[in-house]
């Protein structure tokens, strides 16, 4: 069968003894041990009987080996065992002689799920013949098989759902206990952190209602982890709802090495933080209630049932008059819209009349600046001629006798804003001739 490795106790026809074929499955840590063998007895027994369990109930040291293999794999034998039955009975038609269980030494001493199988009897002819034959071979082959696949798959399934639980089957962990009043939602399969590493998970949860309905908390830790009596396992909610729990790990003065409860505490969450808040936030609500309802008054609220009733009325008479005067009204919307008709209608004549208003400005201006140039010629005319009579030499000079003497003559000049400019040109004075 591809996937499982098949270890045999013998391959020829030599004698094993008992003790050394469970002790062969032992040593290579067998998840399986099936031992095959062919019975015997009167010549009218036949059928196959199918044989789990291996308890020595003469021998003291049976009695505590099967208390631990009855709880680790009497379960899977007796599984394994009921489906090799089946198989011979439904598949093959061979008669059974039932499930068993009994005291084999190679059952008993191995350390694993194991049966026992009886294909047929040697001493009953037709048997005989049938186990020599090679389909009689093939078959018993082919059901040991098939109930072997059966109970494989059956323990696959059983390991994935505990391991979907959060539990591992093949586990070296030490189991802790610890004891909340309330869990907060915490589930089995959670993980437990050190330092927050993850150390191991929580394995189950129960109810303990003879000690005030408190929750015990089956603890799997990995087995490197030293607790003792000062490790508090500590409750904490996260963020998002979730519950874990985290290992402190003080002085320990005595270690635990499984099966101790363990000291424990539990965390505010932030939800009990938000409810704390929330508590004192209404307190202060109903608080400023109450202190508003003690001012509204009887007498409070019947001032301000009486103001409320004034502005209903009050409201009640606009538009009563506001009705009255709806005629009113439309006849003053109608004359503001003709008003506005006509503005619109006047609005061509009122730009012309700007327009020409604006070129008579221009030409005020025009005049009032060749006004005031004529008023400072005039001013400047005045200035030069009274100048002129006070000091006539100024302007006019006479020389009788020039004898190749210079003329000067000054020139004088108003401009049109009243300045005045004055010359003087210097030119030859005629000559006399005297006979």
């Amino acid at each position: 069968m591809p996937g499982v490795r098949v270890i045999y106790t013998r391959k020829t026809d030599v004698f094993v003894e008992l003790d050394e074929r469970a002790a062969i499955a032992n040593r290579n840590h067998a998840d399986l041990f099936i031992s095959v063998h062919c019975n015997a007895g009167a010549p009218a027994a036949r059928g196959t009987e199918s044989h789990y369990d291996g308890f020595d109930p003469r021998s003291p040291q049976s009695h505590i080996l099967f208390s631990l293999y009855q709880s680790a794999y009497i379960t899977n034998s007796l599984r394994l065992a009921q489906r090799i039955d089946r198989d011979f009975r439904q598949d093959v038609g061979r008669a059974s002689r039932g499930v068993k269980q009994a005291g084999f030494i190679v059952l008993w001493k191995s350390t694993m799920p194991s049966v026992l199988v009886e294909a047929g009897f040697l001493t009953n002819p037709g048997e005989e013949d049938y186990l020599a034959s090679r389909s009689g071979q093939k078959a018993i082959a082919r059901e040991l098989k098939v109930g072997l696949l059966a109970v494989v798959a059956i323990i696959a399934l059983a390991i994935g759902f505990n391991f979907l639980k959060g539990s591992n089957v093949f586990s070296s962990e030490h189991k802790y206990y610890a004891v909340y009043p309330s869990v907060n939602g915490l589930n089995a399969g959670a993980i437990i952190t050190l330092n927050g590493y993850k150390v191991g998970q929580v394995k189950d949860l129960t109810l303990q209602p003879e000690n005030g309905n408190s929750v015990k908390v089956g603890l799997e830790l990995d087995k490197n982890v030293q607790v003792g009596d000062s490790t508090v396992v500590r409750l904490t909610g996260s963020l998002l709802g979730s519950t874990s729990l985290s290992l402190k790990i003080g002085k320990n003065t005595k270690l635990y090495h499984g099966g101790e409860t363990l000291l424990t505490s539990t965390a505010q969450s932030l939800s009990d933080i938000v409810q704390a808040r929330a508590n004192t936030t209404l307190d202060t609500v109903n608080s400023t209630l109450s202190h508003i309802n003690g001012l509204l008054n009887k007498n409070t609220q019947t001032s301000i049932e009486g103001t409320l009733k004034g502005a209903r009325q009050s409201t009640e008479a606009l538009q009563q008059l506001i009705a009255s005067n709806q005629a009113n009204i439309n006849a003053i919307t109608r004359n503001l819209a003709e008003l506005s008709r006509a503005l619109n209608k006047s609005t061509g004549k009122l730009d012309r009349i700007a327009s020409n208003f604006g070129c008579c400005l221009t030409r005020s201006r025009r005049r009032r600046t060749l006004y005031r140039n004529l008023s400072a010629t005039a001013a400047s005319s005045n200035s030069l001629i009274q100048d002129l009579q006070a000091n006539p030499k100024r302007y006019v000079h006479f020389s009788v006798f020039g004898g190749g003497g210079k003329k000067e003559t000054k020139t004088t000049t108003v401009k049109p804003s009243g300045a005045v400019s004055t010359q003087t040109t210097t030119q030859p004075a005629p000559a006399i001739v005297r006979p």
